[in-house]
């Protein structure tokens, strides 16, 4: 069963190269010709220290993103395919902490198991794959600086209880990432929840400092909210228009998502209670679901269209093999249980690459093609072209490439 869960990954991940490599794939219409505007013209010249300093404030401070446009779309802007190529390898290995953080949840005759399962799920979540066929966003840095810290934290934490030292190099480099994540996009806040559960809950330390360690944290979070809720953009004036209306009529994905959380919750601690665990024990194991709770509970005012589904993703699919190996018994002894969740996992993960994700793919080439049509047939005085209101950015972005 381990060949053949690894057999299908090795699969998938070159059927997706393949396709990228095959297909005529080009930039896309979202944020790909703003990003090339900016390395073509804005920052021609200008060195990276310059562009950190000067363009640091995109909407909020973002430096992170700034410097990930700078660097790979100057790399990559007269190759798109290959960079198609080279995204798909940095999106796996932004899942990689994620991994890591599931291998602590078990003993190590489980974390074979638990890691092809895991990682088949994340092909089988289907908004993961919209960041194969959108270079440009961000989301991918949050759930890897995200992973990143919380494995920082959970590790720092872990040797506070078990060492009787707290080591700050560890719990420093937790901060920095998540800073990192959130200078990336506010959506990283979807973390918080963890974090702070983790630190209420960790053995170590005394009630002062981890009610100090939790004020650090909590700062950090509240000075984030705020330099968000006081810019110009529109997504706080969006979040707090007929909030009341966007919860009493939640779209379909974020019930059955918020259902499913719930659910994993209640049945994690009866289960977990009957085995004699402890508080704390309970609290590590309801950290990913009570996570994906929150961050639906928090998100809806302002839209969980597809991409904003994509920092949930660790957690949703987190829950599902915590939940699977509660009943341990039957994961241990019983190889119809066990193989038969991989089973839907390995089903699964096909059926999204190749039957959503490929596709996709395939309808995103088809923009090379108009690009090439608009340079044949345009500029033309006897021409007009009239574009519907809703695709007025992606008419920008096809001016731009033609």
């Amino acid at each position: 069963r381990h060949r053949l869960a690894l057999g299908i990954i090795l699969f998938l991940t070159a059927a997706l190269a393949a396709a990228m490599a095959w297909l005529p794939l080009g930039w896309g219409l979202i944020d790909d010709a703003a990003n090339l505007t900016w390395v073509r013209e804005t920052w021609k010249g200008r060195s990276i220290l310059h562009v950190s300093s000067e363009w640091t404030y995109y909407a909020w401070f973002r430096p992170v993103y700034i410097l990930y446009v700078y660097v790979t779309y100057s790399l990559f802007q007269d190759s798109p395919k290959a960079f198609y190529i080279v995204n798909l390898f940095i999106v796996m290995a932004c899942c990689v902490p994620w991994l890591f953080l599931m291998r602590r949840r078990f003993p190590p005759e489980r974390r074979r198991d638990v890691t092809l399962l895991y990682s088949l799920l994340f092909f089988a979540a289907l908004p993961m794959y919209i960041l194969l066929i959108h270079v440009s966003f961000q989301e991918k840095l949050i759930i890897l600086f995200g992973g990143a810290s919380l494995l920082c934290l959970e590790a720092s934490l872990d040797s506070w209880s078990r060492l009787n030292r707290f080591p700050w190099a560890l719990q420093t480099a937790s901060l920095g990432l998540m800073m990192r994540g959130l200078w990336s996009k506010p959506s990283a806040l979807v973390f918080a929840p963890w974090i702070l559960v983790s630190i209420a809950a960790a053995r170590g330390g005394t009630k002062i400092q981890r009610g100090a360690l939790l004020l650090i944290w909590t700062a950090m979070l509240v000075a984030v909210v705020r330099s968000v809720t006081n810019t110009e953009e529109a997504y706080p004036n969006e979040y707090w228009t007929d909030w009341i209306g966007k919860y009493t009529h939640p779209p379909l994905g974020a019930v059955a998502f918020f259902l499913f959380g719930a659910v994993a919750a209640i049945v994690g601690i009866v289960r977990l209670r009957r085995e004699g665990a402890d508080g704390r024990a309970i609290l590590s194991w309801l950290v990913w679901p009570m996570t994906l709770l929150a961050y639906i509970v928090l998100v809806i005012p302002i839209g969980l269209v597809s991409y904003r589904w994509i920092p949930a993703m660790p957690m949703a699919m987190g829950t599902a093999p915590l939940l699977a190996m509660l009943w341990r018994e039957k994961w241990d002894h019983g190889g119809l249980y066990r193989n038969a969740i991989l089973a839907l996992a390995m089903v699964g993960a096909v059926g999204v690459i190749c039957g959503r994700a490929i596709p996709k793919l395939a309808r995103h080439g088809e923009i090379t093609a108009v690009v090439r049509w608009l340079r044949e047939k345009l500029p033309d005085d006897s021409v007009d072209v009239y574009v519907m209101e809703p695709a007025i950015e992606a008419c920008g972005g096809l001016q731009y490439y033609a």
